[in-house]
């Protein structure tokens, strides 16, 4: 199943799976912002959380991790458990909700849906 609500230059996508086996379903949200200058945005959000001094209880925050070959950028948010990633037109941001499964499934999966969603990059001439 999947919806998608458009607002003026974001597009918000919502897909789940039924859970096989009495498993609960597995949701991604996907947010594609075709707002201006998606790479300074991802690179701003990236010093940002970066900056954060830590979580409620004093434990400091895991940093992003990045990932190479995702788009012309991207990086994994564990905080959030989401994958921002930008192919220079857009930021496409992917969060899934997978219960009973490990941080290494989820990225996979979001690292996975983001790959879908970005445009090859072309090089200039």
């Amino acid at each position: 199943m999947w919806e998608t609500r458009d607002f003026a230059e974001l597009r918000y996508c919502h897909y789940s799976v039924a859970g096989g086996g009495g498993r609960p379903p597995v949701h991604v949200l996907v947010t594609v912002d075709t707002t201006p200058q998606p790479l300074w945005r991802l690179n701003r959000t990236e010093a940002e959380y970066a900056q954060g001094f830590g979580t409620p209880n004093g434990r400091p925050l895991d940093p992003p991790a990045h990932i190479d070959g995702l788009g012309i950028d991207a990086d994994w948010l564990p905080v959030e458990q989401e994958v921002m990633a930008t192919d220079q037109v857009r930021l496409i941001t992917v969060a899934p909700v997978w219960p009973g499964t490990g941080v290494a499934q989820r990225r996979a999966l979001a690292e996975s849906v983001a790959r879908a969603f970005l445009r090859e990059r072309r090089p200039s001439a």
